[in-house]
Order: C-alpha cells, then sequence, then structure tokens
C-alpha cells in the first residue's frame, strides 16, 4: 500500500516595504509587508492555494509580525512640548477638551494631571456648549458637534 503525503502550507511574498515605527524595538526600522495565502500540497509541492490571503508587516531588525495597521501609528514625539503642541493643535482644529483629557489618561495621565496640562495649553480660554455641553478653545466657533454658536 502506497503512502501519499499531503497537507497544506502557506507561501509569503513581499508586497511592500519601508520603513515604521516598531512596537517591539521603540524605533523607526525597516519593515516589510508581506502577504500568506494557504495552498495544498502532496509530496510537500503546492497544487492549488485553499483560501484567502492574509496580509502582516515583518519588522526586519526584531523579525516581529505585526498586523498591517501598525503601519497607521504614529509614535509620539520625544519632548512632552512638542506633545502638547501637537495637542493644542487638535483643539485649534475642533477637538473638544473632553477628548483631549482622554486622550492623555489612556496615555497614562492622572485625571489631576491632564486638567492642568490642558489648562496650561488652553489658558482658561474655554467655551461650553450649550446644547451638548462640551467644551471647547475659545477660537472653535461653532460646536463642532452639533453646531450651535456660542
Amino acid at each position: 500500500m502506497p503512502i501519499i503525503f499531503f497537507g497544506t502550507r502557506g507561501i509569503s511574498w513581499t508586497v511592500d516595504s519601508g520603513e515604521f515605527h516598531c512596537p517591539r524595538c521603540s524605533e523607526k526600522v525597516p519593515y516589510k509587508l508581506k502577504s500568506t495565502r494557504p495552498w495544498f500540497t502532496v509530496y510537500f509541492i503546492p497544487l492549488f492555494p485553499v483560501g484567502g490571503s492574509e496580509r502582516h508587516v515583518e519588522c526586519r531588525e526584531c523579525g516581529g509580525a505585526f498586523r498591517e495597521d501598525v503601519l497607521d501609528y504614529r509614535a509620539p514625539k520625544d519632548s512632552s512640548q512638542d506633545y502638547a503642541a501637537e495637542l493644542y493643535e487638535e483643539l485649534e482644529a475642533g477637538k473638544s477638551i473632553e477628548t483631549i483629557r482622554r486622550k492623555l489618561e489612556r496615555l497614562g495621565m492622572s485625571p489631576t494631571r491632564s486638567e492642568e496640562m490642558i489648562d496650561e495649553m488652553t489658558r482658561g480660554k474655554v467655551w461650553s456648549c450649550p446644547e451638548c455641553g462640551f467644551h471647547y478653545l475659545y477660537s472653535v466657533k461653532p460646536c463642532p458637534k452639533c453646531t450651535t454658536s456660542k
């Protein structure tokens, strides 16, 4: 009775390459965007694909594999002053004070410290929308959420 070896294996190919901020290396390093598709094999020879392809990002420094959306990640600036400037730009663009506060707290900042940082950035020049209750930088008109003017 003959023995037949069959199974599946993934075949990968490089779709794109470049540089990204690797979460494991914590710095900007080269990457390869790879696509992998499973193939049916007989005697270890791929005959036909048996499923859809999946894409992942491979760090060329540490070898880590990550979901493709890691390419959209922007590393925070080294200086907290630069980060505060970025947050202020978001406030000027119409983000609410509450959104910025939540963002700071998700990064691990205490509620007291996040409130102090927001006060330093806005210097108290904020207004509260009477319709939705969100707070905005004084220069933001009308309310981006409900379009009510102050």
